[in-house]
């Protein structure tokens, strides 16, 4: 959390491209010197590489380590990786910078998206902004900036994002060029003196309010009901009061002393109320909220750290209040690393009612359902939940927030498809759906879509839409759409044409990895002439590509490549001289290069990327390569070009990527070729006929990080400066190991791994600064040679290597040894539990054995990885010294005795596998008690003995429980309906992904936990996706009693075995309550009694085994249970009856858990109903307030029905005297 002034210091950054001080608490004005960063003034990259690599050879290692970045543009946030070479942006939002923009800030013409939200810059707007032609996104939202918007914005033709809401600004809105796509009024909400389009207010003095009109997806037959009833329960509980009223004087004064009594004490509490809330601007409930909501998470990049103050509208991160209200409206906590051990997101942010912006991506919610209280937030206009692990069903309450303008859920697990109710959110702007659904079915029906009618930008990338054969007659219907993406999306066709073609204003078009289509391309495309982005790779698209493509003349990014068009390029692409990227790779494509390129001629001065790779095509690169002076990345691999290199390459100083291998050129490669080339990162020039000719004192401008077969002993590095540099030949098949001893490099890094390289292991001894050497899943035989004692990583799992253990490593610094699967034998020596540095040790899958040394006292070892051995004799206590200890693999052994009591000081763990070996005595309680971090337990096969502890159930991330084929006995304990991730959604304390461990240089390695488990009657090896994984085993064992009803609790459970003991009894009534539940196996017990109709709620079961108990009656039936309609899961139970066995059910046969009636006709009578005590509710108090609030209608009220008490009073007893008068006068006489 950076305070203080911004330096201005900053400015002398020559090769700055990206500059983020976002969420901080930054003071002071913004820097004149900001306009002075050359990078983002001239046509430059600088010191950065275009691949993505790091540009120091020595964070360079074997894991392909690419640089990525979290960058936000327009409103959203994109991970670059490869191309983010490409970006220039100044981010200083979410601050507390003050004074006006400078006019010196709109220098830097090259910068792409600039971001001042949420601070308090004052003045006017510069009308120097159309200085920054290449701005495609600009933020100055949240500010107090005043006057008109300049008219000079519209100059900026790339801008596609703007945000000016929450300003001072006044005046009418500029229009013409690109503000005319920009008409949306989410950009300029919270300006209350601006007019004129969009924001339906006249220049005038005459403001009108447009009419809102909803969606009624409701039949009207069926809205006659609660009506009716609201019509009759008003009339009864107003009248009800009035008669009363009016009939009973002493009523009617006692009820208004009532309320005057009422309203007076009403009237002190709310005035003092309204005193007390609002302290120095911020709402004490609202407050509360966010520190119970800071209490719930994990904090652990102190994200949250400055929500300490008084005041949450002054410094709060990602707080911001309305100035006038003092009510929190926008909560972004955006790339915070929050997370959420509950499960859930804290239900105490559901009081901020005046939300309108809410921004939770990329946090770690992981499993966790989206709250439904985000529902309830009816101001809402922002909201976005991406990148979170958000998952389980997207709550129907978020279609009750009709404001939205901007809906993200992408990068998330939520089950089945895209909600049909999106639909009603009819004044979305922006829909993001990119891998929200990673599981779920195809999606047939995008009908909603049509009622998007305002939506600019829909990403539904990596969704399945192979069943939605109407999609683009669907988004055809979206009129001011400008970017639609659907990468993956499994589309099985494409019409060739369009009745009408409707979304002219589409920008950017992403259909790639689609189909295969197997057809031309379509003629709609033709009528797209804003496109500026259009990529369909790999569509199976064939025949020519049309003239018509000439007519896209805004086209920025041409992608067509992995097709199979035939010919050439057409003449008209002459006509594209927007053209920055052009990817024509894989198309078979034939003819001369440099006729293919000529066509381009008009773009070559825009062109940054162009891949012809993968063709057929000829000629040489002479006259036109070196005319394309702002390329930076070129691939013409895989052609059959001829003639030399030119010499004029070297004028290409920008080119990051050169790529000619594959092809019959020849001739010589010099120094002068290369010496302006200061930031090419790679240059592939393999099977050709070319000499490299450079000198032995030559030093290179430029820092490869892809070696190539042309640089080797002749290629010298001088003395200019350490520097260090890695072989790196992954997965190529090799047979042979390069040659090493003639290497004169200062190697820190060798990565010979995936290959098929033989023999026995070379001698490095001479590569005395190599830090990481892996030789993973090779063929070497053998011993283990000495090895440099520099060595941080050693890996040499999956090879054939064999024989006992070195004696002495003698490598101090060493923190990653990999010797797994492997053939190594003899003991474990005693040196590797006392190296100090050592964080993972893995030696398993060999044939090791004799008993563990008992030295263990490394504090920094976190994963001990000892399966599958042979290693016999106990547990060592000095295990329980290991601190750090987070993952113990000792599973597959023959380990024998009682757990040392030692192993609960290890509270770190958060996987123990101690599977298959013959360990005995008690479970001990201090698991349950001690090991609070556990997620998986698995015990299995072993021969430990006695009850299962109760305090089992105390551990709040278990995810595994495997406690199978022991010789456990008594109850299955009460307390497992207790295990709370088991109930709630969540992946607790367990990484989704990975270990995620430091070597060198803050290098990544991933070390990945697997676990093999019985599920679903099968054994299945889970790694990557194990945190998903939730079940409990206990079969095999010799437990009784009956089953516990608590068990039912479990919710998020997926497998459940029981199966192979003594439990009777019947199964618990609520088993449908388990909704999760994939595999139920109760097999081999002795349970009695009726199958609860309640098991076919469990929509999710694929796996079903009751055989072999003592079960009666019918077979229940419904939803999932009708597909499993094997009889071996009912075999063994003579009493069942019913399909899918054999035995009729006679009428006697009755089953206790009868379905439940879904009759739908008492519908109406419960509407009438609802509607009548609605309306009684509102009849009655709406007298009582009326009085509450107006002492002058409480008199006049008051008045009225004394004298109309008098009038009816007299009425009534003269007419009961007159009555009694006739009925006197027709009586006879005696």
């Amino acid at each position: 959390m950076f305070v203080g002034e911004i330096p201005s210091e900053l400015a002398r950054l020559a090769s700055l491209q990206f500059l983020d001080l976002a969420h901080n608490n930054l003071t002071g004005s913004i820097p004149r010197s900001f306009g002075n960063f050359s990078a983002m003034i001239y046509h430059t990259i600088h010191n950065y590489d275009g691949k993505g690599f790091s540009v120091d050879e020595r964070t360079f290692t074997v894991f392909d380590y690419i640089n990525n970045l979290l960058v936000v543009i327009q409103g959203e946030e994109y991970h670059y990786s490869t191309t983010v070479y490409l970006f220039k942006i100044m981010d200083l939002s979410e601050n507390n910078l003050s004074g006006q923009i400078p006019e010196e800030i709109f220098a830097i013409a090259l910068l792409r998206s600039l971001n001042l939200s949420g601070n308090h810059l004052t003045g006017m707007i510069p009308e120097r902004l159309s200085d920054m032609r290449s701005l495609e996104s600009l933020d100055l939202s949240l500010n107090e900036l005043q006057g008109a918007t300049p008219q000079s914005l519209s100059a900026l033709t790339f801008l596609n994002y703007l945000n000016l809401s929450y300003n001072n600004l006044s005046g009418r809105i500029p229009t013409g060029n690109q503000l005319g796509t920009l008409d949306y009024l989410s950009i300029y909400i919270g300006n209350t003196y601006l007019c004129g389009p969009p924001t339906g207010k006249n220049c005038s003095e005459n403001e009108t309010i447009p009419n809102i009109v909803g969606d009624d997806d409701y039949d009207g037959s069926e809205s006659t009901w609660p009506y009716l009833g609201m019509g009759l329960g008003f009339a009864a509980g107003f009248w009800g009061v009035c008669s009363i009223l009016i009939f009973k004087e002493s009523w009617s004064s006692a009820y208004f002393q009532m309320i005057d009594s009422l309203y007076d004490k009403i009237y002190v509490i709310i005035a003092i109320s309204c005193q007390a809330t609002l302290t120095s601007g911020c709402f004490e409930i609202e407050r509360s909220a966010l520190l119970a909501f800071k209490a719930d998470v994990i904090d652990t990049e102190e994200s949250l750290s400055s929500w300490a103050g008084q005041d949450c509208c002054i410094g709060w991160r990602g707080v911001v209040c309305n100035s006038n209200t003092g009510h929190v409206v926008k909560l972004s906590l955006r790339n915070s690393w929050l997370y959420d051990p509950l499960g859930e997101v804290s239900p105490s942010l559901a009081v901020l009612h005046h939300l309108v912006h809410l921004d939770l991506s990329s946090n770690v919610f992981s499993g966790s359902t989206v709250p439904e209280f985000v529902g309830s937030f009816k101001n809402l206009t922002h909201l976005d939940l991406s990148y979170s692990g958000f998952g389980g069903r997207v709550p129907r309450q978020l279609g009750n927030l009709f404001n939205l303008r901007f809906l993200d859920l992408s990068g998330s697990f939520f089950i089945g498809v895209a909600p049909p109710w999106l639909g009603n959110l009819t004044r979305l702007h922006a829909l993001g759906l990119e891998n929200a659904f990673p599981s779920g079915p195809s999606t047939r029906d995008l009908s909603w879509l049509s009622h998007l009618s305002s939506l600019r930008y829909l990403a539904m990338s990596y969704m399945d839409l192979s069943s939605a054969a109407d999609w683009l007659q669907e988004v055809n219907k979206l009129k001011y759409i400008t970017e639609l993406s659907l990468e993956d999306c499994s589309l099985s066709s494409i019409p060739n044409s369009l009745s009408y073609v409707n979304f002219t204003s589409l920008r950017i078009l992403k259909l790639r990895e689609n189909g295969p289509f197997n057809v031309a391309l379509p003629t709609w495309l033709w009528n797209l002439t804003n496109l500026s982005y259009l990529d369909l790779e790999n569509g199976g698209f064939y025949g020519k590509i049309p003239d018509a493509l000439g007519n896209l003349t805004s086209l920025s990014s041409l992608y067509l490549g992995e097709n199979y068009f035939d010919g050439t390029v057409p003449e008209s692409l002459g006509n594209l001289c927007n053209l920055q990227v052009v990817d024509l790779n894989s198309l078979n494509m034939d003819g001369d290069i440099a006729e293919v390129v000529g066509t381009l001629r008009c773009s070559w001065k825009s062109l940054d990327m162009l891949d012809l790779g993968n063709n057929e095509l000829h000629g040489n690169l002479t006259g036109w390569l070196e005319q394309l002076e702002n390329v930076r990345y070129v691939d013409l691999s895989n052609n059959s070009l001829v003639g030399p290199i030119p010499f004029g390459i070297r004028n290409l100083s920008n080119l990051v990527w050169l790529d000619l291998s594959f092809n019959s050129l020849h001739g010589v490669v010099s120094e002068a070729h290369l010496a302006s080339l200061s930031s090419l990162v790679g240059i592939l020039l393999s099977s050709n006929s070319l000499i490299v000719n450079v000198g032995d004192n030559w030093v290179p401008p430029f820092q490869l990080l892809v070696p190539v077969n042309w640089l080797g002993r002749s290629f010298r590095h001088g003395s200019g400066g350490r520097r260090y540099f890695s072989i790196w030949i992954y997965r190529t098949q090799a047979s042979r190991a390069p040659c090493l001893n003639g290497c004169e490099l200062s190697l820190v890094t060798i990565d010979l791994s995936y290959n098929q390289l033989v023999g026995q292991l070379p001698v490095f001894l001479q590569f005395k600064d190599l830090e990481i050497l892996v030789l993973k899943s090779n063929r070497f035989q053998g011993l283990i040679p000495s090895l440099p004692k520099s060595l941080h990583m050693l890996d040499l799992s999956e090879n054939s290597l064999s024989g006992p253990l070195p004696l002495s490593l003698n490598i101090s610094q060493l923190g990653f040894l990999f010797l797994s699967s492997n053939k190594f034998n003899g003991s474990i020596p005693s040196y590797m539990c006392e190296l100090d540095s050592l964080k993972i040790l893995d030696t398993s899958n060999n044939s090791l054995s004799g008993e563990l040394p008992r030295c263990w006292q490394n504090s920094s070892l976190q994963i001990l990885d000892l399966s599958n051995n042979n290693l016999t004799g106990k547990i060592p206590a000095s295990i329980g010294l290991l601190s750090s200890l987070k993952s113990l693999h000792l599973n597959d052994n023959r380990f024998h005795g009682q757990l040392p009591a030692n192993l609960q000081h290890c509270k770190h763990l958060t996987f123990v596998d101690l599977s298959r070996n013959k360990l005995s005595g008690k479970i001990p309680t201090w698991m349950g008690e001690n090991l609070q971090n556990l997620v998986v337990l698995q015990l299995r096969s072993n021969m430990f003995s006695g009850d299962i502890p109760e305090v089992l159930a105390q551990l709040p991330y278990l995810h595994v429980l495997d406690l199978a084929a022991n010789n456990l006995s008594g109850p299955v304990p009460h307390s497992f309906g207790n295990f709370s991730a088991m109930i709630h959604p969540s992946a607790n304390n367990y990484n989704p992904d990975e270990y995620k461990i430091n070597l060198i240089s803050d290098i990544l390695f991933n070390f990945m936990d697997n676990l093999l488990l019985v599920m679903k009657r099968n054994e299945f090896r889970y790694s990557t996706i194990l945190y998903l994984v939730k079940t409990i085993d206990i079969s095999g064992n010799n437990l009784s009693g009956q089953i516990p009803e608590e068990i039912v609790a479990l919710r998020m459970l997926q497998s459940l075995n029981l199966s192979r003991n003594h439990l009777t009894g019947w199964i618990p009534k609520n088993i449908g309550d388990m909704l999760n539940l994939e595999s139920l196996d109760l097999s081999l017990n002795e349970l009695s009694g009726a199958i609860p109709q309640s098991l076919s709620d469990l929509t999710f079961l694929s796996s079903l085994n009751l055989s072999y108990n003592n079960l009666s009656g019918w077979i229940p039936t419904g939803s999932q249970l009708d597909r499993l309609n094997d009889p071996s899961i009912y075999i063994g139970n003579y009493y069942l009856c019913g399909p899918p066995t054999k035995n009729n059910c006679s009428k006697d046969d009755t089953n206790p858990y009868p379905q439940r009636d879904d009759n739908n006709g008492t519908h109406e009578t419960i509407w009438l109903y609802l509607g009548m005590g609605t309306g009684f509710a509102t009849g009655l108090w709406g007298v009582y307030i009326a009085f509450l609030f107006r002492r002058s209608w409480r008199i006049a009220y008051f008045q009225m029905t004394d004298k109309l008490f008098d009038d009816i009073y007299v009425m009534v007893v003269l007419s009961w005297r007159r009555l009694k008068g006739k009925i006197a006068g027709q009586k006879p006489l005696s």
